[in-house]
């Protein structure tokens, strides 16, 4: 990838400023306060666009830094080639973001372009903007060599194989927030609920087993109980037909004592009653002269008197007669009515146990209904128990899969981290070696790219070296990281007066360096004096 020209409209102090670059070397040698900075920012911007950081800080405020001094447009173009295609980008910025304008422009066609989106500087070079200045754009002061998120991915991307975003820390946040899903300290994951839930469950069917164990033993109850009230029944029949046959026989004595009375009192009423009928004629002929009348009532007096003295006699001969016979009979009601009670009683006793036994069998009833329904849901609750056991089981081989899978990411993470160190530590001692003309063996590289270096024994990090060193240092860093980065398409490098704190021996081992170096790179060189280019 390479760089082609640039116009800038309006940027800082930049204004109506063009230029056209070479493939090789190009550098730009003016003194201090022309705008290499800006022109550097410049090409950053036309790739990335402009942050809109909000505060007075200027350093962290491009937008309002680069703001054009002397009005006008505030933006350019360039024009650049990738993978043999040519194109122009136009971009022009307002206050904020959502004021800025972009459109990218086909060489070949003339025509507005739809190869590359707006952030057409991270599908590019596969950084973000940070990224970005932190391997190809290299500014004047002190390079920070500190792996960002991106460099990081990239790097990984291109030892894993693969070009889709490559990410550790977001991956291990994503495992460990599935494992939290699943189980946690608080006990509501979802491993953690099941568990519970078995426990109840468990616990429940054993209630249901032990109530569905009782369900012979009550059956035989019942049955039992049904037997004790057909006896019951049968016995309280027996007295009931005791009871009717004992009622019977009350009536029939008593038809037969009213039947059984004295015949012989009736005579002797009637016959009384002719013997006052008979007074009563005499006394009324006597007294009236009528003789005739006073005959007839003697006549009945006669009679009368006679027949009631016969009757008396018989009478009392049949009363004498009947007395033993009615005393014999009331012994024997007495008896009866003895006898009576006694059934009576008997039929209350089972009245009362028959209605102990139906409360007992209601309640064999009740419980035996509430077997059968515990055995129903015994039934259900186990299907249930069995689904959540298998589900348990799943959710187990998922969270070992995470936990297998969160230490293979750590080993695979360790692994990449590990073998992208060597290309690294190679590249910068082939770039130190071209500079300084010395192997630097002693260094060491970590996987966040610190450089430390044995000294006599000691590890000690480029902060004890001097400002030449560690601009030597971090530049050669720089370029190894960016072998490492881009191994097919070569980017286009922008360097803005690295060697400003070089000695004049190494600022020549430089220029022969930046010499071999654009044999492989296009270079942007911006420097302020003429010694350094």
């Amino acid at each position: 990838m390479k760089i082609l020209k640039c116009y800038v409209e309006n940027f800082g102090g930049l204004s109506k400023f063009s230029y056209d670059f070479n493939d090789g070397l190009n550098v730009l040698q003016h003194e201090n306060g022309w705008g290499k900075t800006t022109l550097a920012v410049f090409i950053k911007a036309m790739f990335y666009g402009l942050s809109s950081y909000k505060g007075n800080n200027l350093s962290n405020n491009e937008r309002r830094k680069y703001a054009p001094w002397q009005g006008g447009n505030f933006g350019g173009n360039i024009e650049f080639e990738v993978q043999g295609r040519q194109y122009r980008i136009e971009r022009f910025f307002g206050k904020t973001n959502n004021a800025d304008t972009y459109y990218l422009i086909d060489l070949k066609t003339g025509k507005p372009s739809q190869d590359y989106p707006l952030n057409l500087g991270e599908v590019l070079f596969d950084l973000d903007a940070d990224g970005f200045e932190r391997t190809v754009f290299i500014p004047q002061k002190k390079l920070e060599n500190a792996v960002s998120e991106s460099v990081l991915n990239r790097l990984t991307n291109l030892l894993h194989g693969t070009t889709q975003s490559y990410n550790y820390e977001a991956a291990e946040k994503y495992l460990d927030n599935q494992r939290r899903v699943l189980s946690n300290q608080q006990h509501s994951g979802k491993i953690d609920r099941l568990e519970i839930n078995l426990q109840e469950k468990t616990s429940r069917i054993h209630e249901l087993q032990r109530q569905s164990e009782q369900l012979v033993h009550l059956q035989q109850q019942l049955n039992t109980i049904n037997n004790e009230i057909k006896i019951s029944q049968n016995a309280q029949a027996a007295v009931n037909q005791k009871i009717g046959n004992h009622t019977a026989i009350s009536d029939l004595q008593t038809t037969t004592s009213l039947t059984k009375r004295n015949p012989w009192k009736i005579a002797i009423w009637i016959s009384m009653l002719i013997t006052l009928v008979g007074g009563a004629l005499l006394v009324s002929g006597l007294f009236c002269g009528e003789y005739l009348l006073a005959l007839v009532g003697g006549i009945l007096i006669l009679f009368g008197g006679s027949v009631c003295g016969i009757c008396l006699y018989f009478s009392l001969h049949f009363s004498k007669k009947n007395s033993g016979n009615t005393l014999q009979s009331q012994s024997i009601k007495q008896s009866n009515n003895c006898d009576i009670s006694e059934l009576y009683e008997e039929q209350n006793m089972l009245q009362k146990r028959l209605d102990e036994q139906f409360n007992v069998k209601m309640q064999l009833m009740s419980e035996l209904q509430q077997i059968d329904n515990a055995a129903a849901k015994l039934a259900q609750m186990q299907a249930e128990k069995n689904w959540d056991a298998e589900q348990l089981v799943v959710l187990q081989q998922d969270i070992s899969a995470i936990n297998h899978a969160r230490a293979f990411l750590k080993t695979a993470s360790d692994n990449l981290n590990t073998k992208f160190l060597d290309p690294m530590k190679s590249g910068l001692q082939k770039y130190l070696q071209i500079i300084t003309q010395s192997k630097f063996e002693n260094l060491n590289l970590d996987t966040d790219l610190r450089l430390t270096l044995n000294e006599f024994g000691l590890r000690r990090t480029v902060d004890y070296y001097s400002a030449g060193y560690q601009n030597l240092f971090e530049l050669c860093m720089r370029l190894a990281l960016i072998d490492t980065l881009f191994q097919n398409e070569k980017p286009f490098l922008v360097l803005d007066d690295p060697f400003v704190n070089l000695d004049e021996p190494k600022i020549k081992q430089a220029k022969q360096f930046l010499q071999t170096l654009s044999q492989t790179y296009q270079i942007v060189y911006f420097t302020c004096h003429n010694s350094r280019c």
